[in-house]
Formats: structure tokens, C-alpha cells, sequence
């Protein structure tokens, strides 16, 4: 299908997008602050914390309606979101968010992580539509039901994803360069034993049968690895534009030593292969929240350090709190970001990370639920977490990541959010 099912009128319209993009790649506001990442993710002494905005897409379908595109199909439409999201948090909202002058080519794959078992049982009410909350069901039930797990298979048709790579190449460059849309990839093994056995069972079989929770535990272990070995052999792991955002949780991916599109030949973009050792990876346990030191150690980090040993730098943590469980993190010989979120207490946070990490806090969400930005509310956090890094000079980034609703009025309380949160990381740091 020529152009990925383009009309004449999406390609131009998406090289006029493209053509704004590239010229703010290009200038010199964004290339400092892509400076100013590396030095927060090198741990440079005295930079200045970064504020970006990063929205999932029921927040950004508020900011962006669906009758605000001009692309219908499904290939243009992608694009367009991305050039338009990324545009408006920096020429609208202001923040630290940048931008490459490059673009991913979306071709398919799928992994079938458990070799055909579901990672999840959902249980939702009748009236649900799929976004509410629900209940975990128990897959793994009896020990013997650890044989269900079964190796990774790996559905992908490379000649179709070149096809795919080659027409996105014809639409886009020479504007932008055309990468590999790769993988990313976190560890979520304690979460994934709580979706396998439910979430009460799961912390009772902790205390009550710890060696059938270790041999649930090695063998999930064992298939993520072979699931990340299957993306790495067939160059679907990485990411080559580091001003994507770093998973769900954290800020971009800048770090010296992390690969990106400039190490590639031209050329080579679609045969390249991303090393572990020169990319990000990431433990998420946010079930743990409620479990001890002892037992996040014992159920989870133990058997996280063994997948995460492969990579240059990790972030550890998404939304559970581990201000005060950063002793445990220190194990982690490459862990480099510490994802704070909003139910930490600040300055214990502060105090743990230090020099050592980063620390990436998640604000809070609920400020935004009412008919207006509670400002106060913002404020009095905003200033929390200024005042505990400032005090231990900790590189900072806050990170905006709404993963539910704005609400009313979405683009003024973002606007406010972001004109106050700038304003009071400019009074900490003149």
C-alpha cells in the first residue's frame, strides 16, 4: 500500500508538520536544552530542575478532540497526534520537553510474553467501558499451573516492516531522518505475580508459602528474559530518539553513553541493533507499595537486578513510594533515575537520593479534577519538592503524567500548571 494508505492531501499536510518540527529541532533553544537533560541525567552539579508534561491518551484526547485532526487515516492520524502533542508542550506549555529532527517508522510486532497464557484476568462491572476499575482473577492457581507458562513466541514480519520503514521514509525524509519505533522495556515482576495470583492471594502466599512465590518468581524472570532476548536478536529493542519520554514515570532519556539516531550510519537505520548496554531499562513494583524493605528486596529487587544488569542506566519505580527505600536501590550497580511520586515525603526522598540518582517526581493529579486548577494546592506541593532537592542538592526533573482525566477547562488549568510550575523553579534557582 503506497504511502501507508495516505491521501495526497494527509502527506503534504504531514510535511508541513514535519517542516515546523525540524525547525525546531534545529534551533538553539532546543539543542540547549537538550544539554541541560545530560547534565541532569549525568548527575552534573548544579543543574537546574526540568518540568515537562507527558499525557496518556485520555487526558490528550481532552487537549486534542478528535475533530481537531485533519488526517482520517489510521497511519496519518498517528503522525499527526505525535507532531502536534510534542509541538504544543513546547510552544504552548513552554516546558523542557524537545524535540530530534527524526521520525519512527510504526511497523508491527507483537510478543506473546507468556507463550500464549494472558498476563492478566480482568474482572469488570457490566456498565464498564474498559477504563474503570477492576478486580485481578487468579490465573496461576495450584503450583502445578506454573507449567501453563510457557516460552515467548515473537510475532513480527521483518520484510513487511522494511516495506513499512521504506514507504515512511518516502513520505518523510529528507525533513526528518526515519528511525526504528523499538521496544522499551521494564521489569515489572512483582506486579506481574500479583496478576498471576490476584492481589489479596499474593500477599498471603508471601508470608504463608515464600518458596512457591520464588518459583512463580523464576520463572517469570526466566521468560522476560527470553522475551527481551527475542527483541534484541531481531533489532526491535531500543529507542534512537531520546527525547522520548523514559517509560511511563520519568523524563528523557539523555545520558551520555546512551545510543541514539546520530550513532547510526545513514543508511543502516532499519538493520541496527540497539545494545543493551547502551540503553535504559527499568524495575517497576508498584503492588510493593505496602510491602516491607525485607520483602520488596526479597520478591522483587532480587531477581530485578539479575534482568537489569544488562543495561547502562535503569529507573527503578513508577507510582509506588520509595523515598524511604532507597538503601535497597543502591544494590542496583546501574540505576540511575528514582521515580518519586506524589505520596513520598519529600524531603526523606531528598535526603536518601542525594548526589546519587535522580530525582524524577511525578505531581500530583487531583489539583486538576475540579472546574479549576486548585493553584494552592500545586503550589504548596511544587514548593515541597523544591525546597527537600534544593536543600540536598539533588538533580531534579518533574514530570507532569497524566494518566486519567484533565477534566474541565483542560488547556487552561495545563497552561496554569506550567506557567506556576516554571515560575517557582526560576525563584529556587535565579
Amino acid at each position: 500500500m503506497k504511502n501507508l494508505g495516505m491521501s495526497d492531501f494527509e502527506r503534504d499536510y504531514l510535511l508541513e508538520l514535519a517542516t515546523e518540527y525540524k525547525k525546531i529541532a534545529d534551533t538553539e533553544e532546543n539543542k540547549s536544552k537538550i544539554q541541560n537533560w545530560y547534565d541532569i541525567n549525568d548527575l552534573k552539579p548544579n543543574a537546574k530542575p526540568l518540568f515537562m508534561n507527558h499525557y496518556w491518551p485520555a487526558a490528550l484526547n481532552e487537549v486534542f478532540p478528535e475533530d481537531s485532526y485533519k488526517c482520517k487515516s489510521q497511519a496519518a492520524l498517528k503522525y499527526e497526534k505525535h507532531f502536534k502533542t510534542r509541538m504544543f508542550y513546547i510552544k504552548e506549555l513552554g516546558d523542557d520537553n524537545v524535540v530530534e529532527p527524526v521520525i519512527a517508522a510504526h511497523f508491527g510486532y507483537n510478543i506473546d510474553q507468556f507463550g500464549g497464557l494472558p498476563s492478566k484476568k480482568m474482572i469488570r462491572s457490566a456498565e464498564d467501558d474498559g477504563s474503570g476499575a477492576y478486580e485481578l482473577a487468579p490465573i496461576i492457581i495450584k503450583p502445578e499451573d506454573i507449567a501453563l507458562i510457557k516460552d515467548p513466541i515473537l510475532k513480527y514480519n521483518k520484510d513487511v516492516a522494511e516495506e513499512i520503514f521504506e514507504q515512511t521514509q518516502e513520505i518523510f525524509e529528507p525533513v526528518l531522518t526515519v528511525v526504528k519505533r523499538a521496544a522499551a522495556w521494564g521489569s515489572k515482576l512483582a506486579d506481574q505475580f500479583t496478576w498471576f495470583r490476584g492481589m489479596e492471594q499474593a500477599y498471603i502466599d508471601m508470608v504463608d508459602d515464600p518458596e512457591w512465590v520464588h518459583e512463580l518468581l523464576e520463572t517469570i524472570a526466566d521468560k522476560y528474559k527470553k522475551g527481551l532476548d527475542l527483541l534484541v536478536n531481531n533489532g526491535l529493542w531500543g529507542n534512537y530518539d531520546l527525547s522520548d519520554p523514559l517509560g511511563s514515570s520519568s523524563g528523557l532519556k539523555y545520558a551520555t553513553g546512551i545510543k541514539d539516531y546520530k550513532d547510526v550510519k545513514p543508511g543502516d537505520y532499519f538493520k541496527d541493533k540497539i545494545p543493551l548496554d547502551k540503553s535504559w531499562g527499568g524495575s517497576i513494583a508498584e503492588a510493593f507499595t505496602c510491602v516491607s524493605n525485607d520483602m520488596h528486596e526479597e520478591f522483587s529487587y532480587m531477581y530485578d537486578r539479575k534482568l537489569n544488569e544488562c543495561f547502562k542506566y535503569i529507573n527503578v519505580g513508577c507510582c509506588e513510594v520509595l523515598g524511604h527505600k532507597v538503601d535497597l536501590i543502591r544494590k542496583f550497580r546501574n540505576a540511575r533515575k528514582i521515580s518519586i511520586s506524589e505520596w513520598n515525603k519529600y524531603e526523606l526522598a531528598a535526603k536518601n537520593i542525594g548526589r546519587d540518582f535522580v530525582y524524577s517526581y511525578k505531581p500530583a493529579g487531583v489539583p486538576f479534577l475540579g472546574e479549576n486548577l486548585d493553584k494552592v494546592a500545586v503550589e504548596r506541593e511544587i514548593r515541597g519538592v523544591l525546597e527537600a532537592v534544593k536543600k540536598y542538592n539533588c538533580n531534579a526533573e518533574l514530570v507532569l503524567n497524566i494518566g486519567g482525566t484533565l477534566g474541565v477547562n483542560p488547556h487552561k488549568k495545563i497552561r496554569e500548571w506550567s506557567d506556576l510550575t516554571r515560575r517557582l523553579i526560576e525563584e529556587y534557582y535565579q
